[in-house]
């Protein structure tokens, strides 16, 4: 037993004396695998250092891409504590990961561009639905403009009357100012329209229709304040004349007293105005109430014979006051007719701007 520990003593005080100057080699191999363990460990932490940094410069908005790195990397550090470190895996996992959220960048990039086809096809579409609505309103537009025309002829012609009025509706206007003027904009930009095509698109529909609302109400207006309410006036003056006249006649032959000038003149124009061959037939006519009661009556009532006589007196008061209600319709009509003509010129122009539009239009939709 003592030798076996002597044995065992002097072992190890060979050993211990020999220890700084040669390894075994079992000793040798576990300080180079130590050593390059060492080595990995550090290369590891390296390249999870620089893969951090990766991460943080590319694209940052892409978070399926990013998450893809971050489950990589997480991975990796997992796996790299548990065995040890494996650049394959390293480059294989990253490669994976940079392949995977590629994948997905790319069909999202797709997905991006097909909606913004289908967005774009969108706005061409709407353009249409513009161009329909405005071939029609240029047509309206142009027909409202030759009605007005024919009003303004009518009230020449005629100025003592309402008129020849007529008007389109203006629906077509009112769905064309309803319309989103975003995505009017934005379907003109898409079709590469001028970047003014948008301000004269609305800048016209705004000016034909306030402007034809309001020629609607200046007419109404005309009629209402002036044409009518005078006429009316004038027409009751007319009347008062035939009664008087009629009644005056009639007790004139009863006495014999049907030989005076006053009564032939007086007796002549009443027939003429009831025969005469020109009298319109079921209406009402100022203008021939003054052509053949009116004016006769101011031009021969006027004479110094006439003076004493009490009913021409009367007679050519009530004219002359029918006579002036008869001049105040025919001087309001040449305002109105004037101020209404001035304006022709600027809806002529704008109902071009429009067509002029149209026509931009059709180009983009001709088949």
């Amino acid at each position: 037993m003592k030798l076996q520990i002597a044995i065992i003593v002097l072992v190890l005080i060979h050993f211990t004396v020999n220890a700084d100057v040669q390894m075994s080699p079992e000793l040798e191999c576990c300080v180079e695998t130590n050593s390059k363990l060492e080595t990995q460990i550090n290369n590891q932490a390296l390249i999870i250092s620089q893969l951090e940094g990766i991460k943080q410069e590319l694209v940052l908005d892409n978070d399926t891409l990013m998450h893809s790195l971050k489950i990589a990397v997480e991975n990796i550090k997992q796996e790299e504590s548990e065995k040890g470190f494996d650049y394959i895996s390293l480059i294989g996992a990253l490669l994976g990961a940079t392949i995977s959220g590629g994948a997905v960048i790319f069909v999202f990039y797709l997905g991006h561009k097909a909606d913004k086809k289908k967005e774009s096809q969108g706005y061409i579409d709407f353009g249409e639905q513009i161009f329909v609505l405005l071939k029609n309103l240029v047509s309206n537009s142009e027909k409202q403009r030759d009605l007005i025309n024919t009003y303004l002829k009518s009230i020449k012609e005629n100025p003592h009357t309402h008129g020849n009025y007529g008007k389109i509706s203006l629906n077509l206007f009112e769905r064309a100012k309803s319309f989103d003027t975003t995505l009017v904009f934005k379907s003109f930009k898409e079709l590469k329209l001028e970047n003014t095509t948008y301000i004269k698109y609305y800048k016209s529909l705004d000016y034909l229709y306030g402007l034809y609302t309001l020629i609607d109400e200046d007419y109404r207006s005309h009629n209402s304040e002036v044409v009518t309410p005078l006429s009316n006036e004038f027409i009751k003056l007319r009347q008062q004349i035939l009664d008087m006249s009629s009644i005056y006649l009639k007790n004139s032959k009863e006495k014999g007293e049907d030989s005076t000038d006053f009564y032939k003149f007086l007796n002549e124009l009443i027939i003429k105005y009831y025969t005469s061959e020109k009298r319109p037939k079921g209406i009402i006519d100022i203008k021939y109430d003054v052509e053949t009661i009116i004016r006769p009556l101011k031009e021969e009532l006027i004479k110094d014979k006439y003076s004493g006589n009490s009913l021409a007196n009367e007679l050519i008061i009530l004219a002359k006051r029918a006579g002036d209600y008869y001049q105040t319709i025919l001087d309001q009509a040449k305002l109105f007719h004037k101020g209404l003509s001035s304006r022709m010129e600027s809806i002529n122009t704008t109902i071009n701007e429009l067509n002029e539009i149209k026509n931009n239009l059709s180009n983009k939709y001709a088949s």
